[in-house]
């Protein structure tokens, strides 16, 4: 057993070992104790300077979507068809390097100090519709067919701009590893006393070793020797937090070559509106 613990102003790693005896049954423990202080203070030096340059590209990004806005609307003038195009492609890529710069200020905030979710009674078709919606452009640019599969299930407790946000990222990635003209399977269902939502795409799948690395924050996932999979290692790692904040759970099934199902579940009932991680 390992465990990482503090001790005036120190950071230890604890190793312990049971110790058997000349019959081959416990008779005790034996601990090794390893200074991990100029580690810790190293890993804290890099999320701190993360933290500084993410926040400070924020605004201009903003700035830069705001101009293409404007554009697009018409305001400075008439745009020939191409010229949308490529604005549209611009601020849809925009808005999602700002999602992640989201996401990233958002991991650090609910690290540090938990998060307070707004929680109120709605239908989970509702996120999955808005995800779905932010994300029509990439939907439309790959010729990929959504196949929703919602049921009847009533309302439960949740935040749902939040849970939006899990979804599109769920979505972001099958998207993005579903070959063109593919199809993405999203489902709503119910398990005891949870809603669960599942969404299965059918591109590479990902390698039995990397499963349970893809929610780690900024964990690079491959497909041994094929396109890493995961580049930025960032929305899985806000969705993790995001639904166990809400007392659920998130996992994926995956087969090489068969694509991957990430599914989440939320309790129908919720006691905290806010949860220190």
């Amino acid at each position: 057993m390992k465990v990482v613990t503090s001790h005036n102003g120190r950071f230890y790693q604890v190793v312990s070992s049971p110790f058997l005896c000349q019959s081959n049954q416990p008779s005790g423990n034996v601990l090794i104790f390893r200074d991990m202080t100029e580690e810790e203070k190293l890993q804290r030096m890099k999320e701190d300077l993360t933290h500084m340059i993410v926040h400070d590209l924020k605004n201009p990004l903003a700035a830069t979507m705001a101009y293409i806005e404007t554009i697009l609307s018409g305001a400075i003038g008439e745009l020939l068809e191409k010229q949308e195009d490529f604005l549209k492609r611009a601020y849809n890529n925009s808005n999602f390097l700002l999602n992640m710069i989201c996401d990233i200020l958002d991991i650090y905030k609910i690290e540090e100090e938990g998060v307070e979710l707004h929680i109120m009674r709605e239908s989970l078709v509702v996120p999955i519709t808005h995800a779905i919606h932010q994300l029509e452009g990439e939907q439309i640019a790959k010729n990929i067919s959504v196949n929703v599969d919602f049921g009847d299930l009533p309302n439960i407790p949740f935040d749902c701009k939040m849970v939006t946000r899990v979804c599109a990222n769920l979505l972001h990635n099958a998207y993005k590893f579903t070959p063109t003209g593919g199809d993405i399977d999203v489902r709503l269902y119910t398990d005891d006393a949870f809603h669960c939502v599942q969404i299965q795409d059918y591109g590479l799948g990902i390698p039995q070793k990397y499963r349970k690395k893809v929610f780690d924050k900024f964990a690079q996932v491959g497909n041994d020797g094929i396109k890493s999979r995961f580049s930025s290692g960032i929305g899985l790692a806000f969705c993790k937090l995001v639904i166990e904040a809400h007392h659920g759970k998130i996992w994926v099934d995956s087969g090489m070559k068969k694509g991957s199902a990430f599914t989440f579940r939320l309790p129908i009932h919720q006691e905290k509106e806010k949860v220190t991680l």
